[in-house]
């Protein structure tokens, strides 16, 4: 990812130091703005189809449901709440933030979805996406947003983990990466580096992926918290893009 970036990066920047670089699962071209828009979670969309062509329905349907309960007022969201076992009552106007702390969760899970347990971004089992999938599936015919709670939880619940419910203020903060920033000093580190150099245009369409429709814009959210303004053609002229 970024480490293979950086990799390139060298080889571009310095070829008579540096005699190759792998750049393994590196994003250049996404970074440079040379790549569709929706090509990141139309990947992960594929990762959950290749487990089980249900899946991405499944996780479609269950937004769905989402969507149509949230116009419902508080009893609709107060079921939303019931089925994620959220740790607070959900509001009308964080509906979008419970979608990102899914896509967070499904992106990397992607992202870290090793043939072997591993904690790189969470502690997770072997094959996250496996397990995910099948979570999905084994609810498919009870509480689609159960099952959707459950399969994204596996996230941030981890292997064995113990939590009675969801906090998704706490478990996932939205900044100018839309998949996701992490937590702690690092995570605001790298918003800042995504407001500033890397650009990352990364939408959703509800047709090449499994998502609801959103188009990113990150600019409100870097003005407003950094006061800086993407340099979108800094990385593409200064590192390549192509």
């Amino acid at each position: 990812s970024y480490g293979g970036m950086l990799s390139a990066y060298m080889r571009f920047k310095y070829p008579n130091v540096v005699d190759a670089a792998l750049a393994a699962s590196a994003p250049i071209y996404l970074t440079a703005g040379e790549a569709a828009s929706g090509g990141f979670f139309e990947v992960v969309t594929k990762d959950f189809a290749s487990v089980n062509s249900r899946c991405p329905t499944i996780v479609r349907d269950a937004f769905r449901e989402v969507l149509t309960l949230a116009k419902q007022g508080q009893k609709g969201l107060k079921q939303i709440t019931e089925s994620f076992q959220l740790c607070q009552p959900l509001n009308a106007s964080r509906v979008e933030h419970l979608i990102k702390w899914v896509q967070n969760s499904f992106g990397s899970m992607c992202m870290g979805d090793y043939p072997y347990p591993a904690s790189f971004l969470a502690s997770l089992p072997a094959y996250p996406v496996n397990v995910s999938c099948k979570i999905l599936l084994e609810n498919e015919g009870k509480d689609k947003m159960r099952g959707l709670a459950q399969a994204a939880g596996l996230f941030y619940n981890g292997t064995g983990g113990s939590l009675k419910c969801f906090d998704i203020e706490k478990e996932y903060i939205e900044c100018a990466d839309p998949t996701g920033c992490g937590l702690g000093p690092s995570s605001l580190a790298w918003d800042y580096q995504v407001c500033s150099e890397v650009y990352l245009n990364i939408d959703t369409n509800n047709v090449t992926d499994m998502f609801p429709p959103n188009t990113f814009d990150p600019t409100p959210h870097c003005t407003g918290k950094w006061s800086v303004q993407k340099r979108k053609g800094w990385m593409p002229i200064s590192l390549w893009g192509k």
